[in-house]
């Protein structure tokens, strides 16, 4: 074929002119590549040859590509649901028997009262025989005995293998020792959880029957609202050996007994106690200042020591009104 623009020479096709053009365009890329290699070779410093290597060995390595730059990594949510799978959490026992299902298969810590040893009573349906494990039947730590409600409630389903290292004190244990337990929730049945005691660790303080009898004559009293004999009561059944809570329960229900016997004093002392033994009690603060007040605000003497000169007239007789009488029965 002639070109008539060619001078007569021979045109090439449009398919074989393609052709060439990508050829030569491969070419091209190709040499440009070539060319930025060997310029990033030159200018990357050589590792230093060890001692009696190869020439290879010294050779330029090409080194790995850089890193892509993309969008920051979010960080990892936190707070989920499953942070306190594995957690051993502090709770009451009185909580655990509310809601046993919550509990089921995990281990958890809380304190009681020891009652006694018993049997278990179904062992051909668990695993915990009488030959191998010791059966604790315990109060709540938090449970007030003098309520004979809270004292029927004791909970008759802890075991503790025979084999541990504590089993014995346990077994020997006095009536109200406290305990506080590592202890995991095997089962639940018929609504009441079996737990397994892993541990257990002796607390200072514990019930005596001596107070536990006074403390609850003292609630009979308040009931007849015998205030004065109640106070009197619970003084009898103070001790420093009781648990801190048994003690602070009692020094506040004995002032609310000498306030209502408007024995403001004796009552402003029994708060104090109560303060020295557990300043951030809740509402404790409070009604201390609030007895100190009625007490300044009266001034009663608290003995003969304590009484004001007016008090006494001049013929040494006592001024101070004096009580109607009662009527003779």
């Amino acid at each position: 074929m002639i070109d008539p623009y060619g001078a007569g020479e021979p045109s090439m096709s449009p398919s074989r002119h393609f052709r060439c053009e990508r050829l030569l365009w491969t070419a091209l890329c190709g040499a440009l590549a070539t060319t930025a290699f060997a310029d990033q070779a030159e200018t990357r410093p050589n590792p230093p040859s060890p001692p009696g290597g190869s020439p290879q060995a010294s050779a330029v390595r090409p080194g790995p590509p850089p890193p892509i730059s993309g969008p920051a990594k979010a960080a990892a949510p936190a707070g989920g649901w499953w942070d306190d799978v594995f957690a051993e959490p502090e709770v009451t026992l009185g909580d655990v028997l509310a809601a046993p299902e919550l509990f089921r298969g995990r281990i958890v810590r809380f304190s009681v009262q020891f009652a006694r040893t018993t049997k278990p009573v179904d062992v051909y349906h668990t695993a915990y025989t009488p030959d191998r494990w010791l059966n604790v039947v315990a109060w709540p730590d938090e449970a007030v005995l003098q309520d004979s409600a809270a004292y029927r409630q004791e909970h008759a389903f802890f075991f503790l293998s025979r084999d541990h290292a504590e089993a014995p004190a346990v077994a020997e244990a006095p009536q109200y020792a406290r305990f506080a337990l590592r202890a995991r929730v095997v089962e639940v049945l018929k609504g009441a959880p079996w737990i397994e005691v892993l541990s257990a660790t002796p607390l200072a303080g514990r019930m005596t029957e001596a107070a536990l009898l006074r403390l609850v004559k003292a609630a009979k009293l308040q009931e007849h609202r015998r205030f004065e004999a109640a106070a009197d009561e619970l003084g009898l059944a103070d001790d420093a050996g009781l648990p801190t809570s048994v003690r602070l329960r009692l020094l506040r229900d004995r002032a609310a007994c000498l306030g209502a016997a408007k024995r403001f004093h004796e009552a402003a002392a029994a708060l104090k106690d109560a303060l020295a033994l557990k300043s951030d009690e809740p509402g404790l603060a409070a009604d201390y200042a609030a007895m100190h007040a009625r007490v300044r605000g009266r001034k009663l003497p608290t003995d003969e020591a304590e009484r004001p000169a007016s008090v006494v007239d001049a013929k040494g007789a006592d001024s101070r009104p004096r009580p109607a009488s009662r009527p003779v029965r």
